[in-house]
């Protein structure tokens, strides 16, 4: 539940978190990397611009199983570091600075794979679901991975 007013975040401690969102977002493309690599969860409708990194070679495209998994895992384990920040903020947080940097990273691979101009890609081109999914789960799995610490806590009290 959502108090009708939120506490107010210090700016240094939302600074604090960019870089461990950062690491979040590589761990999350190195799950994808590694589930694609195995071959595993190969089900589920196929998502475009997953691994923009792979747009070239044509392999962005990755089923939405192997997203969800690989996200959610990224995402309940950034919501450790992040516990001090009240769910709906780190909710909000984690899905802004993820679908900022996802997108933009999309919108750079798109660019480069086809030799054009990044300002004109960026703000003309419409991204496929890849990245929208990833920010989203992300920020999901964040904002409930702090449930189990916090009921195994209330167990021991």
């Amino acid at each position: 539940m959502i108090p009708a007013v939120m506490p107010r975040l210090p700016p240094l401690k939302v600074a604090l978190a960019l870089p461990v969102v950062l690491v979040a977002l590589l761990a999350g493309l190195g799950w994808l990397y590694v589930l694609r690599g195995l071959g595993w969860l190969g089900f589920g409708p196929r998502v475009h611009d997953a691994l923009p990194l792979l747009q070239l070679a044509g392999f962005d495209v990755q089923p939405a199983a192997r997203i969800v998994v690989a996200w959610s895992a990224s995402g309940l384990l950034l919501a450790l570091p992040l516990a001090w920040i009240p769910r709906a903020w780190r909710a909000t947080l984690v899905a802004a600075l993820a679908l900022a940097l996802l997108l933009v990273a999309a919108q750079a691979s798109f660019a480069l794979a086809r030799n054009l101009n990044f300002g004109t890609v960026l703000w003309s081109r419409r991204p496929g679901a890849g990245p929208w999914l990833e920010g989203l789960v992300l920020a999901a799995g964040c904002a409930v991975g702090d449930l189990a610490l916090r009921r195994r806590q209330q167990r021991q009290t």
